[in-house]
Parts: C-alpha cells; sequence; structure tokens
C-alpha cells in the first residue's frame, strides 16, 4: 500500500499545479480545487486498482478490453460499500500517525489549504459519483501524457492495460513505483539500518486501531525553515531524474567560518545526520585554501540560501568539474553515492571526505559489561583481545612522533595500561575532524579514557577542563 504524492497528484490532474498558488478568494473557488484533489485521488486509486499487485485497491479483470461497468463491479466487490467510505478510510487507512500527518502537511504546504479545507478533503466520498464521473475518469486516464489506459478504437467505451516502458515495473508487479515517487512502507524501511528494519517492518501499521511503534529523531531545523529545505530537496530530486547531471551553484552560509559565499558544486546525495539534513557534494567549499582546489564537502541544507542548476560549460570550473567527474560519459564511481557509502564503512564519523586515524579506548570493566559489551557499532570498532597489542600501539604510534615530551607520555601510557590490564581497551578507525566522532566520545565521558593518538587525547582532556572550570 502506498500514498500519492504530490508530483503523481499533479501528472494526473495538471490543474492542480497551474492553480497551487493562484488566490482563492472566495468559496466557489476553494470548493472547485478541493474537486480537483479529490478527483486527482479518485484517478490514483483507480490506476492503483490496474497495475499494483500489492495494493488494496488492486483488482484482477481478465478481459483484454473491458468497460467502466466491469471495473465498478470488481472494486465494488474488492470493497464492499466503497462509495460510503471517507477518503481518509481509503487513502490512510493502517498508515503510522506520523506518515498521515506527514503527508497532510505535504497537501497543505503545497496548496495554501486550510486545517478545515484538509479536512473537507478527507471527509469526502470520492466514490460517491456517478457512472458518468467514473467514464470521464477513465477517458482522463487515456488521455495523459503518459497514458494508463488505452482507448478501444472499435470497442465503445472500452479500454485496456497499458504494457510499455513507461510502466516498467509489471515484472515486478509495482508499476505505479517507477518513478521511485511513491512513499511506500517497504521503500521507506530501506532507509534505517537492518536492525531497526527488522522491527519496524513489523510493527509500521496499527494494531488494533493503535500505533505501537514510534521512531524519535531529532530535527534541529526551526520551522519556518523546514518549507526551504523541503524545497531544496525537491529542486535536487528533479535535477537527479536527469539522464545527464549537471552541476549546481549555490549560495551558502558556513556558520562554521561565520561566511556567506557562492560556490559551484556536484550534487551527489541527502543525509541526515546529527540532527539535520545534508547534501554531500564535489566542488568548491568553504575551506578550500585556493579558487583552485575541488573538493567534497557536506551543506546543511538549512544553511543554502539560494540553489540553482547550471551547465557543464557555464565556466572554466564546472568544465574541470565535468572532466575529473565524468569518465567516458559516465560518472566516476568516485563521485556517486555508493563510493559515499563505502566511505563511510571504512571510518566512523559523517565527514566521509576528512583523512582517517585509529583511536585507542580504554572502558572500565563495569561500564563494558553494563553498556558496551554485545552492542552493535562501526564495523571499525573492536575489542583489543591482548594487552600486548595495547602496549604495541601505544610503542609505535608515539615512537612515530618527533615530540620528546611525547615519549615521556609514552612511559606513563604504558605504566597506566599495567595498572589497568583488567580493564577493556578497543580501537576505532575515524575521520579526524568530524563532529560526531567527538560528540561521540563527550557522551562517554568519564567512562572512557582516549588513550591515542595523542591530539585528539589532549583535545578531550582540554575539553574536560574547561568543563570542570565551569562547576567550581
Amino acid at each position: 500500500m502506498s500514498l500519492p504524492t504530490i508530483t503523481t497528484l499533479e501528472e494526473l490532474v495538471p490543474e492542480l499545479a497551474r492553480l497551487a498558488n493562484y488566490p482563492k478568494s472566495d468559496q466557489k473557488q476553494i470548493d472547485n480545487f478541493l474537486n480537483l484533489i479529490q478527483n486527482a485521488v479518485r484517478l490514483w486509486i483507480i490506476e492503483q486498482s490496474f497495475y499494483d499487485f500489492n495494493s488494496d485497491f488492486f483488482v484482477e479483470i481478465d478481459q483484454e478490453w473491458f468497460d467502466c461497468i466491469t471495473w465498478i463491479d470488481k472494486l465494488w466487490t474488492k470493497i464492499p460499500d466503497v462509495q460510503n467510505k471517507k477518503l481518509e478510510d481509503l487513502l490512510l487507512g493502517e498508515y503510522p500517525l506520523f506518515y498521515q500527518q506527514k503527508w497532510q502537511e505535504q497537501i497543505i504546504a503545497r496548496y495554501q489549504l486550510s486545517s478545515e479545507n484538509l479536512q473537507q478533503i478527507l471527509s469526502s466520498h470520492i466514490f460517491k459519483v456517478t457512472q458518468r464521473t467514473l467514464r470521464n475518469n477513465f477517458k482522463r486516464l487515456a488521455q495523459l501524457n503518459q497514458p494508463k489506459l488505452i482507448k478501444s478504437a472499435s470497442l465503445k467505451g472500452h479500454y485496456k492495460k497499458v504494457v510499455s516502458s513507461s510502466l516498467n515495473s509489471l515484472d515486478n508487479c509495482n508499476l505505479i513505483k517507477h518513478n521511485n515517487d511513491i512513499i511506500t512502507e517497504n521503500n521507506w524501511l530501506s532507509f534505517l539500518n537492518d536492525g531497526l528494519s527488522t522491527i519496524a517492518e513489523l510493527l509500521t501499521t496499527k494494531i488494533n486501531g493503535h500505533q505501537r511503534f514510534f521512531i524519535q529523531a531529532e530535527y534541529i531545523v526551526p520551522e519556518a525553515l523546514q518549507d526551504k529545505v523541503a524545497d531544496w530537496a525537491d529542486n535536487l530530486k528533479e535535477f537527479w531524474k536527469q539522464s545527464l547531471i549537471s552541476p549546481i551553484k549555490i549560495k551558502y552560509y558556513s556558520a562554521s567560518k561565520n561566511i556567506t559565499n557562492y560556490y559551484i558544486i556536484y550534487p551527489v546525495s541527502i543525509h541526515y545526520s546529527q540532527r539535520a539534513y545534508y547534501l554531500y557534494a564535489f566542488g568548491e567549499t568553504p575551506d578550500q585554501n585556493s579558487s583552485q582546489a575541488l573538493q567534497w564537502y557536506g551543506y546543511r541544507l538549512e544553511r543554502i540560501l539560494s540553489l540553482k542548476q547550471i551547465a557543464w560549460d557555464f565556466s572554466d570550473l564546472t568544465k574541470r568539474l565535468r572532466s575529473q567527474i565524468h569518465k567516458n560519459d559516465k560518472i566516476n564511481h568516485l563521485y556517486s553515492p555508493d563510493y559515499i557509502q563505502e566511505q563511510l564503512e571504512l571510518a566512523y564519523g559523517f565527514s566521509f571526505y576528512r583523512e582517517f586515524n585509529t583511536m585507542l579506548l580504554r572502558f572500565d570493566q563495569d561500564y563494558y559489561q553494563r553498556h558496551v559489551k554485545n552492542t552493535i557499532r562501526h564495523s571499525t570498532f573492536q575489542k583489543i583481545e591482548n594487552i600486548q597489542e595495547v602496549k604495541k600501539m601505544i610503542i609505535e604510534q608515539i615512537d612515530s612522533e618527533i615530540d620528546n615530551t611525547k615519549k615521556i607520555q609514552r612511559e606513563k601510557l604504558l605504566a597506566k595500561v599495567n595498572c589497568a590490564s583488567e580493564d577493556v581497551y578497543y580501537k576505532l578507525c575515524y575521520r579526524v575532524g568530524d563532529h560526531n566522532v567527538i560528540m561521540r566520545l563527550r557522551s562517554w565521558g568519564p567512562n572512557v579514557e582516549v588513550i591515542l593518538p595523542s591530539d585528539l587525547r589532549a583535545q578531550i582532556k582540554e575539553y574536560l577542563e574547561k568543563n570542570y572550570k565551569l562547576y567550581q
């Protein structure tokens, strides 16, 4: 089962897009617009009934050519009393509350509706219409730029299903999802890691009318900026649909540098991390030391002030960018979403473009038993079973540093390890300078000691000393 997106509804009823921002000054205009939305949802359900085998609306029609009456009989049998069911009961059904709210918020925002307008839509009986209306719906589906039905030239009022590359998901029994445009239980679960998705898949729908599964994800972007973030994501989605993805030019405020500037970048993917959305892109960055430098960067979506697509021949920089990203008319793997995922797996931290190093950590036995043991963390978070390996890491890393004071530190650390041989030691590959790494170490607080590397140990020590002074 799935929910129709704004894009899908506007493809079915193009008038929605044309009138979306048009002032609705009187009740007649409002009612007309609400009828368009209801009609779009009805068209979508009819389309689902033909092509989405997993849909509650799907009906089997044996004949190649069929008329509207045949379809009505099938649907009325599949969903008894369908004409008296409200739109919200047909469409939202057993969806989690947060899913329902998200879809409703999108409708309100896109079409500038009031809560009362939305309730009027949800309470409507979209199938309490005449056969003539349904026949007109069939005609509409056959007249779309990308037809959903084919009208017979010889059999009056008869149609057949479309079987073409435009509906290329037939083999997967899910034609409607060919543009990845519709939110479904299955594809939203794919965004979660395997451990989360297993439980979520079991409990995503209501049980006896009650939602029993919730995900509390912090999202710190101010409400006033959330629509803008959604707009940027929607723009990027449309760019990524293109066969040849072009670079974009953005105006961006960097909080760390406290500067606003224009950057030409090649957008690759959006990630939710550290309580906000980031656009990972390759090109110019706030961190670059020269105008010639091209590198990776994570841009906070709400800090993008403007965004527009530009051509590859826009400037010498875009031409240089293209020569680096494109390889034999294909995107070089080093600038693909898959590459980013590979880099995230190599080391802990979301700043995958930073260099990585290995840290050595010590947990006391009690904390380890209660909070670390039998937990799944980053793949490089590995327990060191042999205390001699711990000592070897200390000696090798500190001896490589040209600093006599750190040689003294080496002896202190080795002595500490000898006294704490019953404690538990872990090593972790991490991205140097990644904020998420530092926040993870701070959250462990006094329950963990950073032994290596020396600069990270010094950084955590300085933080703890400053924190201590606040409470003196």
